[in-house]
């Protein structure tokens, strides 16, 4: 995507801010460490949502660019680590370190996400007091959203944009309400 975009695209930056700040909200109350791994992915529509209303470029881009990838895998982390559960500097530990890897090892980014999303799903499944099978489903809407949306980048990009912050703000609202309220050691 360029630098300047049209004024729709922030709209579905703002809805995946309002999931974010609600998911946040409600998750803080459970463990702190949940809104710290929520906050990279609303931060990060936050600052798409200013960048692209106000057709900033430059710092504003790369300042997104970042949180929407280094600081999802520490998001991701995080919510590995809160679930994983033995102690309780795990999840800034887990973290910490996939964060670290997604900045030093570019490429290591991907993988990541995804074993951090498959793990997650696990840790979710086995933690679920009840809907087990729901809860693991909905901790992989973000990475469905991903792969559902990757294919349609080149032909239909603001398509793809709009499908995928969708399935954010989704993701968010499912970790909110469905995930987090029904796991067992959080």
């Amino acid at each position: 995507m360029s630098a300047l975009l049209p004024q729709h695209f922030a709209v579905t930056e703002a809805v995946v801010v309002a999931a974010g700040a609600f998911a946040m909200a409600r998750t803080a109350r459970i463990n702190a460490w949940w809104a710290v791994g929520i906050a990279p992915f609303m931060l990060a529509a936050l600052v798409g949502t200013i960048r692209i209303s106000a057709g900033l470029a430059g710092d504003f881009e790369l300042v997104h660019q970042f949180l929407s990838r280094a600081g999802a895998v520490f998001g991701l982390g995080c919510m590995v680590g809160v679930m994983a559960a033995r102690t309780p500097w795990l999840a800034p530990v887990v973290g910490g370190a996939a964060g670290i890897l997604a900045v030093l090892i570019p490429g290591a980014m991907v993988p990541t996400f995804l074993a951090l999303t498959l793990v997650g799903a696990w840790l979710a499944y086995r933690a679920a007091d009840k809907q087990a099978r729901l809860v693991a489903a909905s901790f992989t809407v973000l990475l469905i959203g991903r792969l559902a949306t990757d294919p349609l980048r080149a032909a239909h990009p603001a398509l793809a944009w709009h499908l995928f912050h969708l399935a954010v703000a989704l993701w968010l609202l499912l970790l909110a309400v469905v995930v987090i309220p029904r796991l067992r050691a959080r």
